[in-house]
């Protein structure tokens, strides 16, 4: 123990510690690796060797495929029919199948242009061409770049559609999806796919499109890849590598043997059938073309490869790109398999080894085996095996399999066979990320959707020269940005592997561990390909698709660096948002921060990911701002919060505006409860120039406002503290020079407050203020430019019958009439619409407005020239069109005169959405025919997507050819733009319209004269002329120059047509037309036409024959043939002749129609018998025969398509002769040679009720027949109908689908019973259409409801019911699901209360559901006309208003009981029920009283009684109904009552009703809304009123009608009107009764129809004739009737009218006698515009004198005259029309109509009144009495009157 030392037990002792740790892990490692880790890596390379082996073998077999497809297969184009398309000059591009080429993109900023570009130059007619342009970009500058591309490729003519989505659902596959259900794509047949880096040359479509046209089974073209970019790096050429083997070996190879390969996504052309039957596009995986292609070939199309059409492409040359591609390619597959396997192995329309080759082969060797093997054997399983010696790999696994499918693979691409062992160790990298991604697809984990678009730089656009550039790595750029772990640990792995190999190995694998180590560490380093900094990709800086590493890479000297940072700043400061300036950051190091420095900040929330990011850019910028004491010019905020998020504008606002801020914009997008206020210093910027505040709070001011150098100022939706806060902001700013103000939503301004604008330095107002009660503008002197948009809210046009709120109007557009541009909106020109009709004068005159721009509603089109009137200086007019889609007609722009500006100054206009509808061509029409001095006419024709441009559709070719079509006009001073045409050409013009119309064109000028005498055409009557000698005078100078030798003049002169109408037979049609060569139609009517030796007629085309006599039977067969050409033949005898033809023989081969009328009486003679009718026309295509008198027919070589149409009587007595055997046989020899039967489609026949048993035996004779159409006639209501029932026809069974009877169904036993046997028997019946007789209330609902219920054989059978006297279809059922019975019921008893009660009531039988729906609509509308009898009708009522008690209300109530007889005849009537309704209450109107009593209690609106008699008192509750808005009573007795109580009527008629008292009438007239009200008095009664009066503020109507015999009226009778608001007053009176009216309005429309009772010698009548008038002396629009006119006659005998200074429009009735008395009449209306006369009683000779004094209102204001009643030439009217002629100096329009007499008389009044002297700019119309249109015969000046003479 002594000689044992410390030193040495120490040592020992941790000696022993640490062998023994080593030794545990060294046992722990023996022991686990034999029975474990040995067997499992053992086990791993089994699998290894055997996954080799199937890659192998399949890689064997595709290389024998290949070498047989090269050396013996046949080529595509031998395989297939393959015959190109070629150009047709006929055919034009209709031989050309429509294709439509997508483009699908995303953020393609380098590359949108090649495949755009590409696209576009693809050589097929563009016609038959649509390229589709699918743009999901979420960048928008990149979007309005691809915008404006293919707006600039559209102006080329290239139809090319731009497209976008509003989100990316779906990725690729969505858009293309989305863009298949555009309309336009429904014509096109194939589709072709490039994506937008993809280059197809010009002949792609060419030598592709043909094999899918004349191959229907091929579903897909696919080109193949050629890589414009394949040099550009190393990763480049190994893609190339591995890209190459798959076209060359494995496309060709799938092709050849199954027709079946994977859609590429790109260069391929689809046949767009073949998708729709796969189900379209799916985006379920990230592979959605392999996904349609598997299931296109499951459903049996075939597939075609060709490998020698090539398309250029680009190759990613980023790593960062191609991994995202290769995670894509290979984990989409993998999915797919996952989800398809089992339909695929389910699927029976492809063959056995079909199935095999997709799950086997195409699958799981390829997308899945291929990628497994190579990365955990060749990277994993053999590196393990150095670790475990025991575990051996043969040879043959290790190296020589991976080498011979390594040589296989390189067969591609032999050009870099030097790079193979480049490309093996890189594809083993790969192999990680792609076994990584398969392992995602098939267990379907988190990433097995994502999509990252693959980047393209457009490299495929630089030259090779500069590709060394892009291998050069930027300095700047940090190591650890470019790390990728995952390659870094495998490099380390692998590392340690090729080490232990190294130092314990045997193998030599430390070889290829190492370089394969190299491989993945370079990977891992990034320093691969082309490097993008992932700075690009940060969220403070917008994602771009690596715009800038082409020229980042490849930059040269940068010589804008070298300037100072100052003047750096300026030039970001002009880019259009910071967003571009902060993409320089990325420059350099100096660059990296000098965006900051800028003085302008332009910013959207949208533009980044979330807000908070967005609040702390702008924190970042400003704080980094004011540490540098930078100034900040400008700043506009776009920010959008939500209601959590924390406020922060204000925070910014103060900040900045102390600094000198000279622009401001500031955008707060924020629920209205939480706006944040502008901060208190903002008021007080003194450097301000340009401020618009939207959606934010003006708290007050606590210092006072100024901002002395704001000019521009704009506020919209703002919130205010006060009214005095808005002033004073405004007012804070002495040079305001552009004000807007949007005021939609409430803002804290009291309600009634008014906006005052005083700015006298104002020059651009935008207003838009429906709040504000009044809008007053002052000191708008400098004011050029305004935009209003809603200034007058709803309430202003509701009170525009208020004269201050109409003065309000008025003089806010007064003051600013002085502007040279405005804006006008639809809503202002709506309101001014309205306004217009009501004050004219509400628009002044914009003599200096020189540019409007409009937008105008359909409805408000009538008010365009109103406008332009207003505006006499108008150079430039811009309409947006606002219409709905128009259904019917247009309705024309109508004035009165056209605007002056038209006339002189409007130069431009532009029209936008015009579409080429009806109603916007009536525009353009407007502006073509009457702008003068038009220069320009644009019109705005919109697509779906692109704004500003469109391509030429066949439609928009035709709109443009009406347009250039339209006549224009011409102006007065210059030339006739016609008569420049030569004479030759106005021949033709003339030949288009009859003789007579010509003949009028003489009287325009002397060269006019003679002109239509050159014409070809001579198309007369004799109604044109007074008797046959004018006739024939004026076609020859002898009068007895008869037709016959007209005629021969006619041939001579080579006559084309020739058309004799003659009501007596003529002597012999002259011999020479029966050989004119010219004759093109002839058509002779009663003539005799004689037998010739020589027949020749070799143009004739059509020949109609009426009642002509034909020398014997073989003339017309000789005329017939002598045509060889005819083609239309008609031969009618409707008379009994004597001359006649046995036989009618009609034999031509170019016959096309024949009609043959032989209706004459049949003569039981031996004269008679043996008729026959032979017809050989091979080409027939209509046959019509009618015939009573032939026996016989002989018909051949009938065509199968012709048709028929059959009234032929055989001579037969259907009740005597029908057993005759020889009769039969006619018949029977008839229809067979009609023997096209079995091909009859459509059937009509018109039977008997006798015969009509017979239908089924004729049905069985048409097996096809579709369509049957019968008629009966002469049916009784009990005649039985026996249908054979022991077999049904065959086309009842197969092919009958439409059945119509005409007849109208009255329910006859035989009309039943024919419905039923359609509906049961009718297997395929789809429509069954009756007509039902409109009988009594529910006659036809009984009829109906027994149809609807019999039982149909055809499950989708229809029946359409429709009344006799209805247009539309009243009952229609339908076998499928009823939509409108899906509503609620509450919506079907809305829709049922807006039609009568019976129509209503039919609705019952439609279901169960409907059976008392009808029953809760709150109206009740009956009429007796309804019901057989007044029981009835008060039967139904009495029911109604019983069962309807649970409905709370009945809106309305209308009952119209109309009888013939006094209502005590029906109490002979035996039903108890009229007993009771007669004497029950001892009261006959006991039963109305008591419904009225009902409606009132059930709150009715709208009352409406109709009584044919006088009826009893009317219910007291009517007088106290609150809720009546509408009273109308007729015939009824109205009680006396102390309490009338009706605030809400509006309208009430009141007819020959008798009232208690005067004051009753009185108290009903004083409803306090009353604003229609209609007084009548018709008949004889005592009953009557002493005095009426009518005292009301609101009403606006007002009609009195008081008609009697003279002792009716009382002694004195008094009418007192005191209505300060009505527009309209109508007085009908017999006999003069005095009226007292006061407080009429200026704008009332007066008509008088009073008979005044004027003698002569009283003083007191002509006072009351002075007094009536001088209290409508205040009117603008004034009816005068005939009998007022003759009272005012005899009342200017004595003294004058009083006057009417504001009269404008009168229209008067007048008796020649009065007409002398017109001018004194003119006196009293100084200031008179229009004029309408209307004359009665004027006779031939009488004269006309008028005074010779001119009224003021024809020397100053009347500008236009009409003259209703038609001119006959009578001299007092000659005298009148040339009084206002030579007297009215403004007169702009005198018109008038022309009696139509015989040829020229009309013609000579019209050359007699142009001699007349007018005014320069006076015009005449003039039209035809008879004529439905206007027909302007002339618009003459003075100057050419002149001219003329």
């Amino acid at each position: 123990m002594d000689g044992v030392s410390p030193k040495f037990v120490l040592p020992e002792t941790f000696d022993g510690v640490r062998m023994e740790i080593t030794g545990q892990l060294g046992m722990i490692w023996e022991l686990v690796k034999a029975p474990v880790i040995v067997p499992l890596l053992q086990l791993a390379v089994y699998i290894c060797l055997l996954m080799s082996v199937m890659l192998l073998c399949e890689r064997v077999y595709m290389g024998i495929v290949i070498v047989l497809v090269k050396l013996f297969w046949k080529k595509p184009d031998k395989r297939y029919k393959f015959v190109p398309i070629q150009d047709d000059e006929e055919l034009g591009s209709s031989n050309f199948p429509v294709v439509l080429v997508q483009i699908p993109m995303f953020n393609e900023r380098e590359v949108y242009k090649l495949s755009i570009g590409a696209a576009s130059g693809l050589s097929w007619p563009s016609d038959r061409l649509v390229i589709q342009v699918l743009d999901d970009s979420t960048d928008p500058t990149v979007k309005q770049m691809v915008e404006m591309e293919c707006q600039r490729w559209a102006s080329k003519g290239i139809n090319i559609r731009y497209q976008i989505r509003e989100n990316r659902v779906g990725y690729k596959a969505g858009a293309l999806k989305e863009g298949l259900k555009r309309s336009y794509v429904k014509h096109c047949e194939y589709v072709v796919i490039f994506d937008a880096d993809f280059q197809p040359e010009p002949d792609f479509l060419r030598r592709s499109i043909p094999f899918l046209v004349h191959n229907p089974n091929i579903a897909l073209v696919q080109a193949r890849w050629r890589f414009v970019n394949s040099d550009e790096c190393l990763l480049t050429r190994m893609q190339e590598m591995s890209l190459d083997y798959h076209f060359t070996v494995e496309q060709e190879v799938g092709s050849a043997t199954h027709a079946f390969f994977g859609f590429n996504g790109t260069a391929g052309i689809w046949r767009i059938a073949a998708i729709n039957e796969a189900g379209g596009w799916k985006d379920r995986t990230t592979v959605e073309d392999m996904d349609l292609a598997v299931r296109a070939s499951l459903r049996g199309w075939k597939f075609l490869y060709l490998g020698d059409l090539q398309v250029k492409s680009e190759l990613p040359s980023t790593f960062r790109a191609f991994r995202f591609q290769q995670h894509r390619w290979s984990c989409g597959p993998a999915n797919l398999f996952r989800k398809m396997v089992m339909e695929i192995v389910r699927n029976k329309k492809v063959r056995f080894w079909k199935k095999v080759y997709v799950i086997y082969s195409f699958f799981f060797v390829r997308k899945v085996i291929a990628h497994w093997v190579t990365f955990c054997f060749y990277c994993v399983v053999l590196p393990l095996t150095i670790l475990v010696p025991e575990v051996k790999v043969p040879i043959w696994g290790s190296v020589y399999i991976p080498s011979i499918i390594t040589i296989l693979n390189s067969v591609g691409t032999p050009r870099s066979i030097h790079l193979l062992f480049y490309w093996i160790l890189f594809e083993n990298v790969m192999s990680l990320h792609r076994t990584k991604a398969t392992l995602i697809g098939l267990f379907e984990a988190g990433r097995a959707n994502e999509w990252v678009v693959t980047a393209k730089l457009g490299s495929g656009q630089s030259a090779k020269g500069n590709t060394k550039g892009l291998k050069k790595f930027p300095r700047i750029f940090k190591l650890p940005d470019r790390l990728n772990t995952l390659e870094l640990g495998f490099a380390a792995f692998l590392f340690v592997c090729g080490c232990y190999d190294f130092v314990h190995g045997k193998n030599n694998y430390f070889i290829y561990l190492f370089l394969q180590t190299m491989s993945f560490f370079i990977s891992g380093l990034g320093w691969i390909g082309t490097y993008v900094p992932k700075e690009l990709f940060c969220d403070h800086i917008w994602p771009e698709d690596y715009f800038f590493t082409k020229r980042y890479s490849r930059r040269r000297e940068d010589t804008i660096s070298k300037l100072p940072d100052s003047l750096l700043s300026q030039i970001l400061s002009h880019l259009p948002t910071t967003k571009e300036a902060v993409r320089t950051s990325v420059l350099s190091k100096r660059w990296k921060s000098l965006y900051l420095l800028i003085p302008s900040l332009v910013l959207n929330a949208n533009e980044f990911p979330n807000h908070n990011s967005f609040v702390s850019f702008i924190d970042k910028f400003l704080a980094f701002s004011k540490e540098q004491n930078s100034i900040l010019h400008k700043l506009k905020l776009s920010v959008k919060k939500n209601v959590n998020d924390p406020p922060c504008v204000t925070r910014w606002l103060d900040s900045v505006s102390s600094s000198k801020l000279n622009n401001l914009d500031v955008e707060c997008l924020v629920n209205r409860k939480f706006l944040e206020a502008i901060p208190q210093n903002l008021y007080v910027c003194d450097t301000l120039v340009y401020l618009r505040l939207h959606r934010v709070s003006l708290c007050e001011f606590v210092d006072s406002v100024s901002l002395p150098c704001l000019k521009t100022l704009v506020l919209e939706h703002n919130v205010y503290a006060n009214d005095v806060t808005l002033e004073s902001f405004i007012s804070s700013s002495p040079v305001l020079e552009d004000l807007s103000i949007v005021r939609m939503v409430p803002d804290n301004i009291k309600e009634g407050t008014g906006v005052f604008i005083d700015a006298p330095r104002l020059n651009y107002l935008k207003f838009e203020d429906d709040l504000s009660d009044s809008k007053v503008i002052t000191n708008s002197r400098s004011l050029a430019k305004v935009n209003i948009v809603f200034v007058f809210s709803e309430n202003d046009t509701a009170d525009v019958i208020d004269l201050p709120k109409r003065d309000m109007i008025r003089n806010f557009f007064t003051s600013i009439s002085g502007v040279t541009d405005m804006k006008l909106s639809s809503h202002i020109v709506e309101f001014l619409h309205y306004n217009n009709e009501f004050d004219p004068m509400v628009l002044p005159q914009f003599c200096n407005l020189s540019r409007l721009k409009l937008k105008v509603s359909k409805s408000c089109l009538k008010m365009l020239p109103t406008l332009l009137e207003r505006c006499p200086n108008l150079n430039s007019l811009g309409l947006v069109l606002d219409f709905y889609k128009s259904n019917g007609k247009a309705r024309k722009i109508r004035a009165s005169s056209v605007p002056r500006c038209l006339q002189s100054s409007l130069e431009n206009v532009e029209i936008k959405r015009f579409n080429g509808e009806a109603a916007r061509m009536e525009v353009a029409r407007y502006f073509v025919e009457n702008s003068l001095v038009l220069k320009k006419l644009v019109l705005d024709i919109g697509c779906s997507t692109m704004e500003k441009g469109f391509y030429i559709t066949e439609q928009g070719f035709s709109m443009f050819r009406d347009l250039l079509a339209l006549p224009r006009p011409s102006s007065a001073t210059r030339e006739d733009r016609i008569s420049f045409l030569p004479d030759h050409l106005l021949c033709e013009i003339l030949s288009d319209v009859p003789t007579k119309t010509a003949v009028v064109t003489s009287v325009l000028s002397t060269r006019w004269r003679t002109i239509w005498l050159s014409t070809p055409v001579l198309d007369l009557h004799t109604h044109d002329f007074p008797n046959f000698t004018a006739f024939a005078s004026f076609i020859s100078s002898n009068p007895y120059y008869l037709i016959k030798k007209w005629i021969n003049n006619a041939v001579t002169r080579k006559v084309q047509h020739l058309d004799i109408l003659y009501p007596w037979f003529l002597e012999k049609m002259p011999p020479s037309i029966y050989t004119c060569e010219s004759l093109v139609s002839l058509k002779l009517s009663d003539v005799l036409l004689a037998d010739s030796e020589y027949f020749s007629i070799p143009c004739l085309k059509i020949m109609h024959l009426v009642n002509s006599i034909y020398t014997n039977g073989a003339f017309l067969e000789k005329l017939i043939s002598s045509c060889p050409v005819l083609e239309d033949l008609t031969v009618v005898k409707d008379r009994d002749a004597e001359y006649d033809f046995e036989a009618l023989r009609v034999r031509s081969q170019s016959l096309k129609s024949l009609v043959v009328d032989i209706d004459g009486h049949t003569y039981m003679d031996s004269e008679n018998t043996g008729k026959a009718v032979v017809i050989d026309a091979p080409g027939l295509n209509y046959l019509s025969l009618k015939d009573k008198q032939s026996t016989s027919f002989v018909i051949s070589k009938l065509s199968l398509s012709a048709k028929v149409n059959v009234n032929v009587s055989f001579d037969m007595d259907f009740d005597t002769d029908v057993i005759d055997s020889s009769k039969r046989s006619v018949v029977r020899t008839f229809f067979t040679m009609l023997s096209t039967f079995p091909y009859l489609i459509r059937f009509n026949a018109v039977f008997y009720n006798s015969d009509l048993g017979k239908l089924p035996n004729i049905l069985q004779s048409c097996p096809n027949l579709k369509s049957l159409v019968l008629e009966l006639e002469e049916f009784k209501m009990n005649d039985l109908l026996v249908l054979s029932s022991s077999s049904v026809p065959e086309c009842l069974r197969s092919s009958l689908e439409h059945v119509e009877i005409k007849t109208l169904i009255r329910g006859a036993v035989a009309e039943m019973e024919l419905v039923k046997y359609f509906l049961e028997n009718s297997a395929v019946l789809k429509k069954l259409k009756l007509c039902l007789r409109r009988g009594r209330m529910n006659e036809e609902s009984i009829i109906l409801m027994e149809l609807l219920g019999l039982r149909r054989c055809s499950p989708s059978c229809e029946v359409v019911v429709q009344l006799e006297d209805e247009r539309g279809v009243a009952c229609r059922r339908r076998t499928g699901e009823d939509m409108i019975s899906l509503l609620p019921d509450h919506l079907l008893c809305q829709i049922l209360s807006d039609v009568p009660t019976k129509t209503a009531v039919v609705t019952s039988v439609l279901s169960t559901r409907w059976r008392t729906i009808w029953l809760s609509t709150p109206v009740l509308d009956l009429h007796t006309h309804d019901f057989p009898n007044v029981t009835a009708f008060a039967s139904f009522i009495t029911w109604f208003l019983e069962l309807s008690k649970g409905s709370s209300c009945l809106h309305k109530l209308k009952l119209a009981l109309v009888s013939e007889r006094p209502i005590q005849d029906i109490s002979s009537e035996s039903s108890s029920w009229d007993l009771a309704f007669v004497r029950g209450h001892l009261d006959p109107y006991y039963f109305m009283t008591q419904w009225i009593d009902n409606a009132v209690t059930r709150k009715v609106k709208h009352l409406d009684i109709l009584y044919p008699w006088i009826f009893g008192m009317m219910p007291l509750s009517i007088y106290t109904c609150v809720t009546l808005v509408s009273l109308k009573i007729q015939n009824v007795s109205l009680a006396d009552t102390e309490n009338v109580s009706l605030p809400r009527l509006k309208t009430m008629h009141l007819e020959n009703n008798i009232y208690a008292t005067d004051a009753l009438l009185e108290k009903l007239v004083s409803c306090p809304v009353l604003e229609d009200l209609t007084v009548v008095r018709k008949g004889d009664t005592v009953y009557d009123f002493e005095v009426l009066r009518v005292r009301s503020q609101s009403l606006k109507s007002l009609v009195v009608v008081l008609i009697g015999r003279e002792w009716w009226y009382k002694a004195c009778r008094v009418a007192v009107i005191d209505a300060p608001g009505l527009k309209y007053l109508s007085l009908k009176d017999s006999k003069f009764t005095s009226y007292v009216i006061s407080s009429l309005s200026s704008s009332a429309k007066v008509d008088i129809d009073v008979s005044f009772d004027v003698d002569n010698d009283l003083a007191t009548d002509r006072s009351v004739v002075r007094s009536f008038f001088t209290m409508l002396s205040s009117v603008r629009n004034m009816i005068i009737s005939q009998t007022t006119s003759e009272g005012i006659c005899v009342f200017l005998k004595h003294e004058p009218l009083p006057q009417f200074p504001y009269l404008i429009r009168l229209h008067a009735v007048l008796y020649n006698a009065d007409l002398g008395n017109l001018p004194n009449i003119l006196e009293s209306c100084p200031n008179l515009k229009s004029l309408v006369l209307e004359l009665s009683n004027l006779k031939e000779e009488e004269l006309l004198i008028l005074s010779a004094s001119v009224p003021k209102c024809l020397r100053s204001s009347l500008e236009y005259v009409e003259i209703k009643t038609p001119i006959r030439g009578v001299v007092s009217e000659i005298e009148l029309v040339k009084y206002f002629l030579e007297n009215s100096a403004v007169i702009k329009k005198l018109k008038m109509c022309l009696r139509s007499g015989r040829m020229n008389e009309e013609s000579n009044i019209f050359v007699q009144l142009l001699k007349f002297r007018r005014c320069l700019m006076c015009r005449v119309l003039t039209r035809l009495s008879n004529c439905k249109c206007t027909v302007k015969y002339a618009v003459v000046m003075r100057d050419r009157i002149h001219r003329d003479r």
